[in-house]
């Protein structure tokens, strides 16, 4: 199935407890996705905001050297491609950004609607919801496509001035989607603490998939049944987080073929575990690339740090 991934694309500065400096490598969710559908044996394309300094070259060149296709928007920011500093914690990675981070907005051209419209599947995820002109273009190049849409809104806190108008863009965004991927960590954030928003959701799309850490995942399916996958249990110490969730989800995407397939607990059964695997492999290196379960053979190019 032919996938566009859109969403962030960026460079993550890596501060680590015990070493000294920052680690500097490709990242963003929506790249993490697609560089893992391509480690997974599956085509795929990713619509992100350009960088014109040498850092946007580190992107262009680490998706080329995974055979992911790209069609890069105008950022309209001088300041180059937008950057991540994180802090390794036990309780998962903190954040700050750049402008070019905080400023993004995404303006679809022809290029990207026509790809758009081409796909089998389209995912979004590190994407600006509080935009509402990028939620609207998003909804009008997806709305065209008979493909399968799926969302992982991925929020970071420290990017989101106005909660309220990032929600009210999600939820519009979710109202044309097959799918909508959610983090324990995602609903609390978003709901500030209160609850109800998985319940939005719900009635806006037909399938919602909540990851839980440790405690694995949980699909709700369109009849109201829900599927619980526990975490895939490793021997090997955790490294980091980073790129635990956009593993999950490429490795949701990689098996996609029929639209029904999503609203199927037998489909879900079977491929659940093997994400939860994807994602345990995923944290047992350090960085967020994907990292394929040693009996399934190993990536060709593992490391992702390049100098800047």
């Amino acid at each position: 199935m032919k996938t566009v991934v859109v969403g962030d694309a960026i460079i993550d500065q890596i501060s680590r407890p015990g070493e000294a400096g920052l680690v500097r490598q490709p990242g963003g969710g929506a790249l993490n996705v697609a560089v893992g559908l391509t480690l997974l044996g599956r085509a795929a394309t990713l619509i992100y905001l350009e960088g014109l300094d040498p850092a946007g070259r580190v992107i262009q060149r680490h998706l080329n050297q995974h055979g992911v296709k790209f069609i890069s928007l105008p950022s309209g920011q001088p300041t180059g491609i937008a950057t991540a500093v994180s802090q390794d914690r036990p309780d998962g990675p903190a954040y700050s950004f750049n402008q070019a981070m905080t400023a993004r907005r995404y303006r679809f051209d022809s290029r990207a609607h026509q790809a758009i419209q081409r796909a089998g599947a389209v995912t979004l995820t590190a994407f600006p919801f509080e935009d509402p002109r990028s939620v609207a273009g998003f909804i009008k190049a997806a709305g065209a496509t008979g493909g399968l849409r799926l969302i992982d809104p991925n929020p970071r806190p420290a990017l989101i001035a106005d909660r309220q108008l990032y929600l009210d863009g999600l939820l519009a965004a979710a109202a044309i989607s097959d799918l909508v991927k959610l983090s324990l960590e995602d609903l609390h954030f978003l709901s500030d603490g209160q609850g109800g928003l998985l319940e939005q959701i719900k009635r806006r799309c037909r399938t919602v998939l909540v990851t839980q850490g440790p405690a694995g995942a949980v699909v709700h399916l369109p009849d109201g049944g829900t599927w619980h996958s526990p975490a895939a249990a490793l021997r090997r110490p955790v490294a980091d987080t980073l790129g635990a969730g956009d593993a999950v989800l490429a490795a949701i995407v990689s098996e996609l073929e029929l639209r029904h397939s999503l609203a199927d607990q037998n489909w879900w059964s079977r491929v659940l575990p093997k994400a939860m695997e994807v994602a345990a492999w995923t944290c047992r290196g350090q960085g967020g690339l994907l990292r394929l379960p040693p009996k399934w053979g190993q990536p060709a190019i593992t490391n992702q740090q390049e100098a800047l």
